[in-house]
């Protein structure tokens, strides 16, 4: 009798813990993310990737700057479909990237986001505030 009350505890615990993780995607997304490309800008030689992805309450962004100083550099969300609007569009501060490396929440959602009217755009933190890196945010996988 002990050993049934046992196992039934430890079934509900393994199902209670189990149901949370199939929330966190929805359906119809496989979780792999969206990969687009960053460009250098102004001379920078800064290049990289970024990494979209559904998330469960907001859209998690990822992104990889090689060639990035040993300094922070702050990264936006900047209105314009292309960089060349966008490196001088006001942003929405994602934060900064530290040794090229930011993991960020987007303030869109996802559908918005990937409306095709955003780019990420990596700045030098300098007084002049130049872009260095920049990469549309387009529809399509």
């Amino acid at each position: 009798m002990r050993l049934v009350a046992t196992l039934s505890i430890l079934a509900a615990c393994f199902v209670a813990a189990l149901v949370p993780a199939l929330a966190q995607i929805a359906p119809g997304d496989t979780g792999a993310g969206i990969a687009r490309g960053l460009t250098a800008m102004n001379g920078s030689g800064q290049v990289g990737r970024f990494f979209i992805f559904r998330g469960s309450s907001a859209p998690l962004i990822r992104v990889n700057v090689q060639g990035a100083p040993n300094r922070a550099q702050a990264v936006t969300i900047s209105r314009g479909s292309n960089c060349n609007t966008a490196e001088h569009a006001v942003g929405m501060q994602l934060g900064d990237a530290l040794h090229g490396q930011l993991n960020a929440t987007s303030p869109l959602p996802f559908d918005r986001l990937m409306s095709g009217n955003y780019s990420i755009v990596v700045h030098n933190n300098t007084p002049t505030s130049q872009a260095v890196a920049c990469g549309e945010i387009y529809p399509g996988p």
